[in-house]
C-alpha cells in the first residue's frame, strides 16, 4: 500500500509543477474558466473542449509501468493525480496552441 502512497506523491508532484511550467510559458490566447474534469494525467476537460496541458508528459490512460512483478496502473494514477490537484475547483487556463 504505501507503494501507492508513494507513487501518488510523486504523480502530484509532476503535475503541480507540470502545470506551473506550462503557465508561465503561456502567450496571449483564448481564456477558459470553469470547473474542469480530469481525463488523463495531462488532459482535461473546461467547458466543453479537451485540452491538453502544455509542458506534461503524464503515461498514457492505458500505461502501466514499473517491473513486470510488480507492474501497477500508472496511467490510471497520473490521472487520479490531476484529478486530486484540480478537484472541483475553479480552474483559468490560456488556449496558447494545437497539440500535434
Amino acid at each position: 500500500m504505501r507503494r501507492g502512497i508513494v507513487w501518488m506523491d510523486v504523480v502530484t508532484a509532476v503535475t503541480i509543477v507540470g502545470l506551473l511550467l506550462g503557465l508561465a510559458s503561456v502567450m496571449r490566447g483564448e481564456r477558459l474558466a470553469g470547473s474542469p474534469l480530469g481525463i488523463g494525467g495531462d488532459t482535461l476537460v473546461l467547458a466543453g473542449r479537451r485540452l491538453r496541458l502544455k509542458g506534461f508528459d503524464a503515461p498514457e490512460i492505458q500505461q502501466s509501468c514499473g517491473p513486470p512483478a510488480a507492474l501497477h496502473r500508472c496511467g490510471e494514477e497520473a490521472k487520479a493525480g490531476l484529478r486530486a490537484l484540480i478537484a472541483g475547483r475553479p480552474v483559468s487556463c490560456v488556449i496558447g496552441g494545437r497539440d500535434r
